[in-house]
């Protein structure tokens, strides 16, 4: 242009992207649950199996894998605490097997008091096998990832969204983690703000989720702030108490039931929700797609 070839640069009005605004980065952001938003989504479980396992993702803060690879022995009898050792392992020709956690480290993951004593009845109804799935798929075995996120969690978003459209994303907004609908994964984002809301310290955060470093929990929570979202009255209700982290959990999951489950939200179950004949097609629909897998 300069030499006069052209009349004007071609380039002008092109802008580069801003870093973090792709779709992608986008679809990467966190998502926190409100409280009436984690009431919401377990209500709207198809089964008390899905609520369970869902409850686990959003009060125990494990990745997805874990919660799947989860046997007969990881619920403890004698306290309110998950052993996490294993993963879902699902690139193996042989299907999905248990594997070492991402770090490779086992750890004991302190859960609520009312929620560790419905799974305590649940693997004892199982029979408490280890190596055996505590939450089996239609075919007995181990969920695929695909396979329970289109049976169980998808289901269960949608269900939850019609109750709560905000759990349905708004593109609109300007807090990037709720302009798409929220993955599993939300549910871990999620836990690690509340957590550092109630004044529970890094480190402890830190053991509980199974991260290395503290910079990934510590980033979580600076961001769950400034989206300024998810307010958690509930968590510094008893952050000034200095309780530990068991009746400290435990007061908060029966604090926000109260405050925003139907009749305290622990007896409402899938049955009330999902007609029988529903929820067998779904399970004969989830078989046949775990037999081709």
């Amino acid at each position: 242009m300069k030499k006069g070839w052209i009349a004007e640069d071609p380039f002008d009005d092109v802008r580069a992207v801003k870093k973090g605004t792709t779709a992608s980065s986008v679809r990467k952001a966190k998502f926190f649950f409100t409280p009436a938003e984690i009431v919401a989504l377990c209500v709207a479980a198809p089964t008390e199996k899905d609520r369970l396992m869902l409850e686990v993702h959003i009060w125990a803060g494990l990745r997805p894998g874990e919660v799947r690879a989860m046997d007969g022995i990881t619920v403890l009898t004698e306290e309110p605490k998950l052993y996490v050792e294993y993963t879902l392992n699902e690139k193996g020709a042989s299907g999905a097997k248990q594997g070492p956690v991402k770090n490779r480290k086992s750890r004991l993951v302190t859960i609520p008091k009312p929620l560790w004593q419905r799974l305590l009845a649940w693997s004892e109804a199982q029979g408490r096998r280890p190596g055996q799935p505590l939450f089996p798929s239609a075919t007995g075995g181990w969920w695929l990832y695909g396979v329970w996120s289109r049976y169980s969690w998808q289901p269960t978003l949608a269900t939850a969204a019609n109750a709560l459209p905000t759990l349905n994303g708004d593109p609109t907004t300007h807090v990037k983690g709720r302009r798409l609908a929220p993955t599993p994964y939300a549910a871990r984002a999620t836990y690690i703000s509340m957590l550092q809301a109630a004044g529970v310290s890094h480190r402890r955060v830190q053991a509980q989720v199974g991260h290395e470093g503290g910079s990934m929990v510590t980033d979580i929570y600076s961001m769950s702030e400034e989206d300024g979202v998810v307010e958690w009255r509930e968590a510094r209700k008893v952050r000034a108490k200095g309780w530990g982290l068991q009746k400290t959990l435990t007061a908060m999951y029966n604090a926000i039931w109260e405050a925003y489950g139907p009749d305290g939200g622990r007896d409402s179950l899938a049955s009330d929700v999902v007609p029988a004949s529903a929820s067998y097609q779904s399970a004969r629909d989830e078989a046949t797609e775990e037999q081709a897998a």
